[in-house]
């Protein structure tokens, strides 16, 4: 099991040789602090008293058979002690990677047996949260760029919303004699209804833990289906598409580009090394067909007519709210009906995940700079 924390004595006496003026940890004021550094933001995490801190060690312990760990990757170094290994990070080395890589770091090394099976993303996440950064930057060495990436990868606190067609006949389609003019970014697309149209159907699952053993479940939540101008609420789906075999553990979107007959692929594995197999392999021609062929039960084809979307969800004036990864908090406050964000910044109370437990985030209402926070999930935002 994985064991995360700044060393003792140690890390206290690297973290002071770090900046000027150390404290000890049980004065930090536990609460995430807002500041602007250098005419750009960072957040400082609760359990540092001073945000000039620049390098922190983690302590993970080994799991039993365990692989070797690289000494280090070039960003973080990693010392093995018995049955220990010790991470260290900077925050410098850290804010300068890639989109991605803190979560691409850590399945490595759970690939080569470093890490426990299912804590990569537990320790990129507690890596990313560990030192004072820009908050734009901590969520993006956790999340890559999605369209560039082509692949989703589902985990805590994710969602997905699922928007189908509600058809008389799914055996028939439900528009005919299709044709699309225009050229440039403008196209127009021009098609009969064939009647087979009822209306839609707005599913809504959770990705949560596995009752038992490492990873993930994805279950339905609801479903509402609207049909002629009214919505119903049933609590299962019409079609559940991600019904798995139980050794599933492990989810990805895989989103092909060009043309194709499906939306999405889905695909589950037992571990994150296999996920990452799974998916190298889907990434060459006729991935539908590799789906299905290769991978069996373990890789979901989403029809073309299916719309799938990873969402996450936060608290906004006491009402849940699901949101497209990426949202701002910017961007949530005009959704809900500000459309000047800003007027609202001295009456704003917000909270963020910090070891689980929702946290208060501490900022200067007078500049906009909390406004650019990129929301990852389970946060409570209230203004009224």
């Amino acid at each position: 099991m994985l064991k995360l924390s700044a060393a003792k004595p140690t890390w206290i006496l690297l973290a002071c040789l770090s900046f000027t003026g150390c404290a000890a940890r049980r004065n930090a004021p536990q609460t995430w602090r807002l500041l602007n550094h250098n005419a750009s933001p960072l957040l400082v995490p609760p359990d540092l008293p001073n945000p000039g801190i620049i390098s922190r060690n983690f302590t993970i312990l080994l799991p039993d058979g365990h692989g070797p760990c690289p000494s280090h990757s070039g960003v973080i170094a990693i010392q093995e002690r018995g049955k220990k290994a010790k991470f260290t990070v900077t925050r410098e080395a850290l804010s300068r990677q890639p989109r991605g890589w803190l979560a691409t770091w850590a399945t490595s090394l759970e690939s080569q047996r470093c890490l426990p099976p299912g804590q990569a993303s537990k320790l990129a996440t507690q890596i990313a949260a560990s030192l004072p950064l820009n908050p734009a930057t901590a969520y993006h060495l956790l999340y890559p760029d999605d369209r560039l990436s082509g692949t989703v990868e589902l985990g805590a606190q994710d969602f997905l919303e699922v928007v189908s067609p509600l058809v008389r006949d799914p055996g028939k389609p439900i528009m005919e004699n299709e044709t699309v003019t225009g050229t440039g970014l403008t196209l127009n697309l021009t098609a009969k209804s064939t009647g087979n149209l009822l209306g839609y159907e707005r599913a809504l699952y959770k990705v949560q833990p596995a009752a038992t053993g490492n990873g993930f479940r994805i279950e339905p939540q609801y479903a509402d289906q609207h049909i002629q101008g009214k919505l119903e609420r049933k609590p299962q789906p019409v079609t559940n598409y991600f019904q798995f075999p139980s050794e599933a553990a492990y989810f990805r979107i895989f989103y092909k580009s060009g043309e194709n007959d499906f939306t999405a692929l889905v695909v589950a594995a037992r571990t994150p090394s296999e996920l990452d197999k799974q998916t190298r392999m889907l990434n060459s021609t006729g991935a539908a067909a590799s789906c299905q062929k290769e991978s069996g039960e373990m890789c979901i084809v989403i029809p073309k007519a299916v719309a799938i979307n990873p969402m996450f969800a936060v608290s906004v004036n006491g009402a849940e709210k699901f949101l497209l990864r990426g949202t701002s908090l910017s961007k949530l406050i005009e959704q809900a009906g500000q459309i000047r964000p800003e007027t609202i910044l001295p009456r704003l109370k917000i909270t963020k995940l910090w070891n689980g437990q929702p946290t208060a985030i501490t900022f200067d209402p007078a500049r906009n700079a909390i406004l650019t926070l990129i929301l990852q999930g389970g946060e409570t935002v209230s203004w009224n």
